[in-house]
């Protein structure tokens, strides 16, 4: 049961009427003010430079979401919160003209602080704190030692083993947003039960945004596959290689068809009482793109080139050869190619479905066109759509202007089955689009999705923020249910209540209570986006998800990779306001 407290408020003749709930005395001597649960405390006339001490009341197991924000041009915010001992539970700095805390725990009874200053500006300020949840007692969450260097654009697998396997991604630069990445080829090896982490063996390319998977079976079953990626010229990759968990050593595998980064891996291992398919044992290989340094086609005449496109086709692999999921055509080609779209493996209809994801898509700006050849005329004034770098060979430099489609998000579901591909009707299909979501695969073949984002975030400029394909991040969540022919009921997606905060680039995780949790991603703030440290749990009794914890940093893209056990979640690297992290974190269910 929430406390009910008092505000304590400064009253005078002075006061304007206007405030919404309460208000303080412009400039008026306010040191400190305790505040109620659900209702906003307004400010008037705070100034940069100046402090103020925030109380909040709070039970032990609460879940409280703390904000402050401003009109006017009182912008850049730093709030400390510390418990009745004070420590400090909560430190940031917003850049704009709000900072949102998601979640903090409350973990002792008794007041917590938060000490507010801005840092530029004058005008009025708001502040409130509701309670969002209440935190689980079987959740653990806790720091671990560093990766030995900041990390996106990487990726991690389980080896059988039962240790934790980190390969490449970037040290500087983000994927998540426009800019220049530097590939690694260095690897760390995990292992959860001592915590203790050390480097492997380099792999043979260094790669990002790389396609990895663990062999479910066959003469490789138990290795790793590493594929694709972008490398160290920007250039996507066409090199695949094998680890091998016994000796820690990386050979050359088979070449992918083309060159693809971006890419995801699916291994298939049908129920052992099923008959054999022509997919197990394999890793199926999907969406992704055929980056590019330079242009497909030159600048001439106003024309600009496309540089990097969505592929249609679905590669297997059995680690002898990389081809196409089947011999037809159909069956080997999603109708339209996509990036972070994701796809999942349902053992009793033997079945892929392969969701969401963006698409290359023309903008809507004025003067934006399709031209001949594949390639894209636009003339806009508006919007300065066209991206300008330098080729540089035998110290010979051409300018080049290329132009970039935007991969807007697909709410298309297709499914390929006993060799045929099939793109489900508009009854089956997500009802809100969506790229980079969250994703969990629950009993009887239903499938969770929840958050995303409308548009892929990295092919968008901060200039091109006017566009209305601009990316939107996403909080709805949606649930899965297959057809049941001997009832009539026909697949659907079934939209339930929506997280408590937007987030895209997270992850889902099934853990060994039956719970899932959304771990991670990054949300929406005043002058960017900063990571999500909220950690909400979905009940399938009650079909929703509910606060139960925060983890000690929120960042986007982390690598989260659960033990055996699924007891324990790991949460490797990511980034951090589009900066590489080397944050290691846990989240455990202790013992009943």
């Amino acid at each position: 049961m929430l406390k009910h407290t008092y505000r304590l408020l400064v009253i005078t003749a002075a006061l304007n009427v206007s405030c919404l709930i309460s208000c303080a005395e412009p400039n008026g001597p306010v040191s400190s003010v305790l505040l109620t649960q659900g209702e906003t405390y307004t400010r008037i006339g705070t100034s940069e430079g100046e402090s103020l001490r925030l109380q909040i009341d709070a039970d032990a197991g609460w879940i409280v979401r703390f904000r402050a924000w401003s009109v006017g041009v009182l912008a850049g915010v730093e709030v400390t919160i510390k418990n009745a001992n004070e420590e400090v539970v909560y430190q940031d700095t917003g850049q704009g003209t709000e900072l949102r805390v998601d979640g903090f725990r409350v973990v002792t009874d008794g007041l917590y602080t938060a000490t507010v200053r801005w840092l530029e500006g004058s005008g009025v300020a708001g502040y409130r704190f509701d309670v969002v949840g209440l935190s689980s007692d079987r959740l653990q969450v806790q720091s671990r030692p560093s990766l030995s260097t900041p990390l996106a654009g990487h990726r991690a697998v389980l080896l059988p083993d039962g240790r934790l396997l980190v390969t490449g991604g970037h040290t500087v630069g983000s994927g998540l947003a426009a800019g220049q990445l530097i590939p690694v080829a260095t690897t760390t090896l995990i292992n959860p039960e001592t915590g203790e982490s050390g480097p492997g063996q380099q792999m043979l390319d260094a790669r990002a945004y790389h396609a990895t998977a663990v062999f479910p079976g066959g003469p490789y079953q138990g290795q790793v596959l590493i594929a694709g990626g972008l490398g160290t010229a920007g250039d996507a990759l066409i090199t695949t290689e094998i680890f091998n968990p016994e000796t820690g050593d990386f050979t050359r595998g088979p070449d992918l068809p083309e060159p693809r980064a971006y890419l995801d891996a699916l291994p298939i291992r049908v129920p052992l009482d099923s008959e054999p398919l022509f997919l197990d044992n394999n890793i199926v290989l999907a969406f992704g793109e055929r980056t590019r340094r330079g242009p497909q086609h030159s600048f001439a005449d106003g024309l600009y080139s496309e540089v990097d496109e969505n592929r249609r086709e679905i590669w297997r692999t059995d680690g002898e050869v990389v081809q196409r999921i089947s011999n037809g055509d159909s069956a080997a080609l999603l109708e339209t190619g996509r990036l972070f779209g994701r796809m999942v493996f349902q053992p009793s209809s033997r079945s892929i479905m392969f969701i969401g994801g963006g698409i290359d898509t023309i903008p809507t700006a004025a003067g934006c066109q399709q031209a001949p050849n594949n390639v894209c005329h636009c003339t806009s004034a508006e919007v300065p759509l066209c991206t300008e770098f330098s080729d540089c060979q035998d110290g010979q430099c051409e300018t080049i202007r290329s132009y970039t489609r935007k991969d807007l998000a697909t709410d298309v579901v297709e499914v390929h089955r006993d060799g045929q591909r099939f793109t489900l009707p508009p009854s089956g299909r997500l009802n809100r689009a969506r790229a980079a979501f969250g994703i969990a695969q629950l009993s009887g073949d239903r499938v969770l999705v929840a958050g995303g984002v409308s548009a892929v975030r990295r092919n968008f400029w901060a200039n091109e923020a006017r566009l209305m394909e601009a990316p939107d991040t996403i909080d709805s969540v949606e649930l899965w249910t297959p057809s049941d022919p001997a009832s009539g009921i026909d697949g659907t997606w079934r939209v339930l209540l929506p997280l408590s905060v937007p987030r895209e680039h997270f992850s889902l995780a099934l853990l060994a209570d039956g719970g899932v949790y959304a771990i991670g991603g990054m949300t929406p703030m005043p002058g960017g986006h900063r990571g999500v440290d909220l950690i909400e749990r979905y009940d399938d009794d009650i079909l929703r998800f509910i606060p139960v914890g925060n983890l000690v940093r929120g960042q986007a893209a982390s690598q989260v990779i659960l033990t055996e056990d699924a007891r324990e979640a790991w949460l490797l690297g990511g980034e951090a306001r589009n900066v590489p992290s080397n944050s290691i974190e846990t989240v455990t269910l202790l013992s009943e």
